[in-house]
């Protein structure tokens, strides 16, 4: 996959996802979003592509000035959708 993302003022405006060879994409995106082109949906289960398996966080390392021990992390949606190859997708928030 190529994406090409547009910010505006720190928000996501828009990304255009070029599939190459065709498959599952499966974006983590800070807002809810919508596919143009392609059906999006919920992941679900696990996908054919070792690209797309979770891997494990790293730890977190916290200086000793810091009180946390973990970092405050705004929570994430998942979006998948299948592509088809030299096809192009548009996800906007919703």
């Amino acid at each position: 996959f190529e994406v090409d993302i547009l910010w505006r003022n720190g928000q996501l405006k828009e990304a255009i996802i070029r599939s190459h060879l065709g498959g599952v994409c499966r974006v983590k995106t800070p807002v809810p979003v919508q596919v143009v082109g392609a059906k999006a949906r919920e992941r679900k289960g696990e996908v054919a592509n070792p690209l797309l398996k979770p891997q494990p966080p790293a730890p977190f390392v916290a200086p000793e000035r810091w009180a946390s021990s973990h970092p405050d992390l705004p929570p994430t949606f998942v979006t998948e959708f299948e592509t088809k190859a030299n096809r192009t997708y548009r996800v906007q928030p919703l």
